[in-house]
């Protein structure tokens, strides 16, 4: 069983740079099509600073962060015992490459599944500009497995 008292812990914390070439590569990785993601000349031609920064590229800022610990490692759990559950995210506002963002994630819950075979670990992620301006809240669940 996943201790309680990691309920409201920081798993992560810090500033990402946004880089244009990571930028490029998720774009084609994912198949998006919004050239402002990934040609310069677009997302300026669209009034854009830089390449836009897709909302589901927040899900891959946390892996960023130097120094971060890996989630199996905080809640003690061998990685092979870990599924992702879900995913959500509410984009509050724009951001592109070149800035640095201030990503923060917590756990927020840790709920008991089919008799305590299984527990889910809810994980919230903030991430902000350095000015405090919010860019997006998301919210992931992590499906541990136990026996």
């Amino acid at each position: 069983m996943i201790d309680r008292a990691l309920i409201g812990t920081t798993v992560a914390s810090g500033a990402v740079h946004v880089e244009r070439g990571r930028l490029r590569l998720f774009a084609k990785a994912v198949g998006l099509r919004d050239p402002a993601c990934f040609d310069l000349d677009a997302a300026r031609a669209a009034g854009y600073p830089d390449l836009l920064v897709p909302p589901t590229y927040a899900f891959t800022l946390e892996s960023d962060l130097p120094g971060r610990r890996a989630i199996a490692e905080v809640l003690g759990v061998p990685p092979a015992r870990m599924l992702h559950g879900e995913q959500s995210f509410e984009w509050l506002g724009d951001a592109f490459a070149g800035q640095t963002l201030h990503v923060s994630a917590r756990i927020t819950g840790i709920e008991s599944k089919k008799g305590g075979l299984l527990e889910a670990v809810e994980r919230r992620t903030t991430v902000t500009h350095a000015d405090g301006r919010p860019v997006a809240n998301l919210v992931s669940v992590l499906v541990v497995r136990h026996g």
